[in-house]
């Protein structure tokens, strides 16, 4: 009886020695209990103890190491979360910084015609709104260098090329005639234009038509490139993309708006045809070419001077 009892001693502080490095996190000798499962070796109650020990151990590893994988899943969405939290605050700095660009565009514009004591002839004033475009277009590619934020985010890509050139040459052929229909009524219903006065006039294609190559892009960059895209990183909700589409459509009839009131409006909504093909091609390519083709059509018209003056 005494032999026995050492016996069950010795198994007993074998499972507790083996028990306690379990519960110090080694699962190795695991193994090692599995082996006092066994009846036919070892007495019943140290077999029945044992067995229970080795369930108690897998489950203790299998929880360890469902605790281990949330921990990593949730370090992960900590990250993911610091890295968005850093990228909506770079934007919003940008959005910033671009609005304040914008405004002290109109601000030039606007001081220029009201404060010199001269004259500035509409060429003029043309080459200098497009000089601070310019400008303007530099100082923010290059805090978006400075932000390490690829172009390609902000339209400067091939995205969708096929289908933003067609959709955006479809939908400037459809204002092309709606504005001919517009320049029709007013020259046989109206006192606008003198009668006979032709529909299209290639006469008031100048200088401005070919620098529009280069402004009708850069807007398109700073709105819908830079803007819009900053505002839709920046809002959050379902109609996050509406609000970003037409807050930027305001911004930039608020770039027009020195010009005339009904240029500004016109640029709005303008503006909101193109933010929302933008935000579905995702390349300036596209709207930059409607841009220009309407732009100039207004001009081919002879509706610039009526916009800027009604």
């Amino acid at each position: 009886m005494t032999d026995k009892n050492e016996q069950n001693e010795k198994f007993m502080r074998l499972l507790t020695q083996n028990t306690s490095k379990i519960c110090e996190g080694d699962y190795s000798v695991s193994k090692e209990i599995e082996k006092f499962t066994n009846e036919n070796e070892y007495p019943e109650t140290i077999a029945h103890l044992a067995e229970s020990f080795s369930m108690m151990a897998v489950k203790l590893e299998a929880r360890e190491y469902n605790l281990e994988l949330n921990l990593e899943e949730l370090k992960g969405k900590n990250q993911k979360l610091h890295e968005e939290s850093r990228t909506r605050s770079d934007f919003g700095y940008l959005a910033i910084a671009v609005i304040v660009l914008l405004s002290l565009y109109s601000i030039i514009l606007i001081s220029m015609h009201s404060l010199l004591p001269f004259e500035i002839s509409p060429s003029t004033g043309h080459v200098i709104s497009l000089v601070l475009q310019v400008i303007f277009i530099v100082i923010v590619i290059a805090g978006l260098k400075r932000m390490k934020m690829p172009l390609r985010e902000f339209g400067l890509n091939f995205n969708n090329i096929k289908l933003a050139l067609g959709q955006s040459i479809g939908f400037s052929a459809i204002i092309m005639i709606i504005t001919l229909g517009i320049k029709y009524y007013l020259v046989n219903y109206s006192n606008v234009f003198e009668p006979g006065e032709p529909l299209l006039n290639f006469t008031h294609i100048d200088s401005v038509f070919y620098t529009y190559l280069i402004i009708a892009p850069m807007q398109e960059f700073l709105a819908r490139g830079v803007i819009q895209t900053t505002l839709v990183r920046g809002f959050s909700g379902a109609y996050n993309i509406f609000w970003a589409i037409l807050l930027t459509s305001m911004i930039h009839g608020n770039f027009h708006i020195h010009e005339s009131v009904s240029l500004g409006i016109i640029s709005i909504l303008m503006g909101i045809a193109w933010g929302y093909m933008f935000y579905r091609h995702k390349t300036i390519i596209g709207v930059s070419i409607s841009h220009f083709l309407l732009g100039n059509w207004v001009v081919v018209l002879g509706l610039w001077d009526f916009i800027l003056n009604y």
